[in-house]
């Protein structure tokens, strides 16, 4: 299974899907969970939504991953053929001066540079220090504004930092962009396989979503789940974890390695706040305890904002928690994750479905002595 995983987020991670420009992501996810699922519906923001309906009566379990990443969007574009940019999503501007860039243009892939002072004449003062956005700008080997729009790139073009998945000196830690959460898209179409072939038995109806717009505001979870109106909510996501120099134990009291992360408390937005729902927390603490699969917790900040939150506050309003991957390097085009987190997620999951009815969601049911 690791191997299968590690393909899916191979190929998942080659395709390039900024926020509000997902349809790379959404056609192979879409096109992965027809012949699976017993229906698939893209919604009109971009959501996919693959139904999965049991013979057996139940509840409504929807799951969701996010396809979209942060990235570039071109802002303007000079008369000498340089463009500058803005950003969806949180990029941290010092992670990619001088990278490689992939455009999404309408003749295909464009390749380009972030341009950068050359050191020679960078003042000593000024070459620790990140520049103004606006002063950024990216070459794509163009001589004039019309030979940029020539290959196929336009005012709101969406691009990402080329970074390929690669294996980092051990086969199960692999670094590359979008990990954040091309890593449980993969978990969600190596779920729906098994649930076709007959391996994962469940009551009621699964929901596996692909959602957008996660790392822009959460939208695509609000419309998924106003969609479905599901009997309850799994965020499948990944994480910031501790365990290196600058971010200790004391700071973040995670590790890659450690299994999936339960957020118990997410205070840092204020409009998609996430608390999980004590029913499903508590029940998936049991199950990882029972069958061997590692569990960490961890309060905000550290955590980051998930789909749970808006379901959870903003959306159908149903129980909710969000089951997240640790990993490093967040946001960059470099992130890192241990591959075992990803089985472990898997299994959980796994769990999760096989389980679902057979567990409660009331708001008491991780208190029977206050029910």
């Amino acid at each position: 299974m690791k191997e299968r995983l590690k393909e899916k987020l191979r190929t998942l991670t080659s395709l390039i899907g900024v926020s509000g420009s997902e349809h790379q992501v959404i056609a192979y996810c879409r096109d992965q969970l027809k012949p699976l699922a017993d229906e698939v519906t893209v919604l009109p923001c971009g959501d996919v939504i693959a139904r999965f309906d049991s013979k057996k009566p139940g509840p409504s379990m929807m799951i969701a991953a996010h396809a979209d990443e942060i990235g570039f969007h071109i802002r303007s574009i000079s008369k000498d053929g340089f463009i500058y940019f803005g950003v969806y999503g949180g990029v941290q501007l010092k992670t990619v001066l001088a990278s490689r860039v992939l455009f999404n243009g309408s003749k295909g892939v464009v390749k380009g540079v972030v341009g950068l002072t050359p050191g020679h004449i960078t003042p000593p003062e000024m070459q620790s220090k990140v520049p103004p956005m606006d002063e950024c700008y990216i070459d794509v080997g163009a001589t004039s504004a019309e030979e940029v729009y020539e290959m196929g790139l336009e005012v709101g073009s969406t691009g990402v930092v080329e970074s390929p998945l690669t294996e980092l000196n051990k086969p199960d830690l692999v670094t590359g962009r979008c990990i954040d959460d091309r890593a449980g898209c993969a978990a969600l179409l190596e779920l729906a396989e098994a649930i076709k072939a007959g391996k994962i038995q469940f009551e009621g109806t699964i929901y596996i979503v692909i959602t957008v717009q996660e790392e822009t505001g959460l939208l695509g979870a609000i419309h998924a789940s106003e969609y479905v109106k599901p009997d309850c909510f799994i965020a499948v996501d990944t994480a910031p974890c501790g365990g290196t120099p600058d971010v200790p134990e004391r700071k973040l009291p995670t590790k890659m390695g450690g299994g999936p992360i339960i957020t118990v408390g997410d205070m840092t937005s204020p409009v998609a706040r996430i608390f999980p729902n004590w029913g499903l927390l508590t029940f998936a603490k049991k199950y990882a305890a029972e069958n061997g699969i590692p569990l960490q917790r961890v309060p905000a900040p550290g955590a980051g904002n998930n789909d749970a939150g808006a379901v959870n506050y903003v959306g159908s309003h149903c129980p909710a928690i969000a089951l997240v991957m640790p990993r490093r390097y967040s946001h960059s085009a470099s992130e890192v994750m241990d591959l075992n987190d990803l089985v472990y997620e898997y299994r959980l999951l796994e769990g999760m479905i096989k389980n679902n009815g057979k567990f409660s969601t009331g708001y008491f049911a991780g208190c029977p002595e206050l029910e």
